[in-house]
């Protein structure tokens, strides 16, 4: 007779106890910590300071070592140390979601896998306006986000991330969400998209194969993919009207057509500022209403706004001083907004 296997999972007042006593480490691990706040200062040196397992979640945009505009910070990509030392403060079965590039992606999810995270996925987020960087390149028209874990397996908030789809009813769920994000280029209205928007390409697309008997009509509904706009002149500068306008460095700088051009000068001139509803979109993946997430690389501070607006905490770690000003402008103001 064949001996019946013992469930190896824990009864449920078991892992109800578990749950409880987790959120209360949790909660004792960030009660010293800078909620809501830019820490001016070198990720590695602060997170040293930090206690283990005190943070829900690190989404983060860091340096793609690509040496953007010849600048020293963009030389490489963070260390296995800085690496190692995300994976000491997150939780277990907390995620990491990083934004890369597609020359140096490999190198820095070897380093993020070597820290002790496991990789999970790749986002890919395309776009239309990339500019080839010489003339024998060819033009970039996605940036891959890694998808990491630490730990235990642990479910993403799908029903919080899943595209919405009007066509489909109140009583229906909307899209499950795809490891495809879509950018419209800017200029891109309700109405009509600029040539070479990735989105009308796609949808043009879409409306061609529909035509076809064996192709499901449903082709012709672009929206199964998470879209967002590339950050807008007013997205970039909301917040920052009182602050100093500077000069904002782009890769078209490096262009021999434009090296005489007049100066563009922005209250945020941060060279690579992320859109809003992309952040906001990751961090609802990764990320509950309350949670604290961490971005290590904070910039002009995009990860705290959209932290703000989905009712996250949030922690944001920079060097530069003139970021960090920004940074809480941007973060003062959103938090206003979003209230």
């Amino acid at each position: 007779m064949l001996r019946k296997e013992r469930s190896t999972s824990p009864p449920p007042d078991e892992i109800k106890r578990r749950l409880t006593l987790e959120r209360r480490r949790l909660k004792r691990a960030q009660a010293n910590l800078p909620i809501c706040k830019v820490v001016r200062g070198d990720s590695l040196k602060v997170l040293c300071k930090w206690p283990d397992y005190c943070i829900d979640a690190i989404v983060t945009g860091p340096p793609y070592g690509i040496q953007f505009l010849g600048e020293k910070w963009d030389n490489d990509v963070p260390s296995e140390e800085l690496w190692r030392q995300l994976h000491r403060v997150l939780k277990a079965g907390g995620r990491l979601l990083v934004l890369s590039a597609t020359r140096t992606w490999h190198r820095m999810a070897t380093r993020i896998e070597s820290a002790g995270f496991h990789v999970e996925d790749e986002i890919v987020w395309i776009y239309g306006q990339g500019f080839p960087k010489h003339s024998s390149k060819l033009k970039p028209a996605h940036d891959p986000i890694i998808v990491a874990r630490k730990g235990p397996v642990s479910d993403l908030n799908i029903d919080a991330a899943r595209i919405r789809e009007p066509r489909l009813g109140s009583q229906s769920k909307d899209r499950w969400p795809a490891n495809v994000v879509f950018s419209h280029t800017p200029g891109c209205t309700d109405e009509k998209c600029q040539s070479g928007c990735a989105v009308d390409l796609l949808n043009s697309q879409a409306k061609y194969l529909s035509t076809s008997k064996s192709r499901s009509a449903d082709l012709n509904n672009v929206s199964r993919f998470f879209y967002c706009t590339r950050a807008s002149t007013r997205e970039r500068n909301l917040g920052c009207e009182n602050l100093e306008k500077k000069r904002k460095a782009t890769f078209m700088d490096t262009l021999p057509s434009n090296r005489n051009s007049e100066a563009r000068e922005m209250a945020n001139f941060h060279p690579t500022v992320q859109p809003v509803d992309l952040m906001r979109w990751l961090i609802r993946l990764v990320c509950k209403p309350g949670d604290l997430v961490l971005d290590p690389f904070f910039g002009s501070g995009t990860t705290g706004v959209a932290a703000n607006c989905e009712g996250v905490r949030w922690i944001g770690i920079e060097m530069d001083v003139n970021y960090c000003r920004i940074a809480r402008a941007r973060t003062r103001m959103r938090k206003r907004l979003a209230r």
